[in-house]
């Protein structure tokens, strides 16, 4: 299965006009289209959602567009306050967080278990979609046996 950062590539390409784009210097400087989109785009929301905007005066059709696309990620979310003690609305959405790096995401449930936040939970993320809950109190104990 395609990945959608490549049909993003594909579609970033397509979508500049002739000449715009040195896709020689992109490869040499970024591996791939896919690479100069990794590190060039923007974060757009929830469950890795990524794009890149296209100026009008590199777009073909004169216009500005955007490319989307998922990049794999973790998800990382939790309550302020635990279920018994939740009244609002507030109280019940949870926090949710998003980040690729694994160790980043465990050091970062270790602040939210010291500052007392509720819930937390650790979710793997591929192309937009919540495929695996991962178990982080066996990460826990590994990073604090250190």
């Amino acid at each position: 299965m395609e990945k959608s950062i490549e049909q993003a590539a594909e579609d970033f390409v397509s979508c500049h006009k002739a000449g715009v784009l040195d896709l020689d210097h992109i490869e040499s400087g970024y591996g791939s289209v896919a690479g100069f989109l990794s590190a060039e785009g923007q974060p757009s929301g929830d469950l890795g959602g990524w794009s890149i905007e296209i100026k009008a005066h590199e777009h073909k059709d004169g216009w500005v567009d955007t490319v989307e696309w998922f990049e794999d990620t973790f998800q990382i979310g939790h309550y302020r306050l635990p279920f018994a003690d939740r009244i609002s609305p507030e109280d019940h959405t949870p926090v949710l967080d998003f980040c690729p790096d694994f160790n980043w995401c465990i050091e970062h449930i270790e602040d939210l278990i010291e500052q007392g936040y509720c819930d937390i939970s650790l979710d793997e993320v591929a192309e937009g979609v919540v495929v695996d809950s991962v178990a982080f109190e066996d990460y826990l104990e590994q990073h604090d046996g250190k």
